[in-house]
């Protein structure tokens, strides 16, 4: 079953707290008179993740669009994640314990970190234990905890264009049953009136965050289903990573039907131990790898033998 991507308008005043608009006879959202953008209404797209049917991951790729990795990939949704400089991302990136991307300008910003048991934390990564990490990135500024609005720019460094004014947004953050929440808010034009990021955190919390974190945001603020933008931001940055999600596959489901489950279990082995990389190679276990491929496993085993 598919993720179901919720649509809707909202606004976030002093008086009412966080406001979203019904839908008109016609099904339509409202855009005029009362929750026109000037009133402070802005579109918002949401999603709730379980990892039990759903697998995430965070792709790097300079030079490269959200919706260009998540196509590339085949995933079901995209979102974007990362602050971006010069085509690739800036923080601290960590993907099955390691370390792939770091800038140490970014050491205050929190991180949102999803651990292999599906466990998730907003917090400062720790670099000196990354072992059980399965995904985390660093960002700013932290947006909920506890359940609560939770906004420290100044001890995180926050520079002030990402949090001063309404903007389009994205955030990620989890409910207390551990569902991942990833909203994407729409801003910067006549229909939108964007968020400023308490507003987002008072709406992540409506809709059940107990911890979430800001993204990048503005120009770089995207959602994306099947290759394809949904949000309004159809211009999209060469941000250089995304997060993906896509459907959990059981190993079997990666070869041809009625394959023994000797065989799999055999090559699965030498994918674990890096031996194979190439994914295409499951489609074809009947079939000899050519000369070259060979050549590599023996020289990746005989580097994993010597002494």
């Amino acid at each position: 079953m598919a993720i179901t991507v919720t649509h809707t308008r909202v606004r976030w005043t002093s008086q009412h707290g966080v406001q979203v608009a019904p839908k008109q006879a016609d099904g339509k959202l409202p855009y005029s008179g009362d929750y026109a953008a000037s009133n402070g209404w802005t579109d918002i797209r949401y999603f709730y993740v379980d990892f039990k049917n759903y697998e995430m991951d965070i792709v790097i790729k300079p030079d490269h669009t959200v919706p260009q990795i998540a196509s590339d990939a085949g995933a079901e949704l995209a979102i974007n994640g990362p602050f971006s400089y010069n085509v690739r991302p800036i923080g601290f990136i960590v993907k099955d314990g390691k370390l792939i991307n770091d800038t140490v300008s970014a050491e205050k910003w929190a991180d949102f970190i999803l651990y292999q048991d599906h466990s998730m934390k907003v917090d400062q990564l720790n670099r000196n234990a990354l072992q059980g990490i399965k995904i985390a990135f660093s960002s700013t500024p932290q947006l909920v905890k506890n359940g609560k609005i939770y906004v420290n720019t100044a001890g995180e460094g926050t520079p002030p264009d990402v949090y001063a004014n309404r903007r389009p947004r994205t955030g990620l953050g989890f409910t207390q049953d551990q569902r991942l929440l990833v909203i994407v808010v729409d801003g910067d034009s006549t229909w939108d009136a964007g968020l400023r990021v308490d507003e987002l955190a008072a709406v992540m919390i409506y809709l059940g965050a107990v911890e979430a974190l800001n993204a990048d945001g503005g120009e770089s603020s995207v959602m994306v289903q099947y290759g394809q933008p949904i949000s309004a931001n159809k211009d999209q940055r060469k941000l250089g990573a995304a997060i993906l999600f896509h459907p959990k596959t059981s190993p079997a489901d990666l070869y041809p039907p009625n394959t023994p489950q000797w065989k799999i279990d055999s090559v699965e082995w030498m994918y674990d131990e890096g031996l194979l990389t190439d994914p295409a190679w499951k489609k074809t276990i009947d079939q000899a790898l050519p000369l070259w491929a060979v050549a590599i496993v023996l020289r990746k085993l005989y580097e994993k033998l010597k002494p």
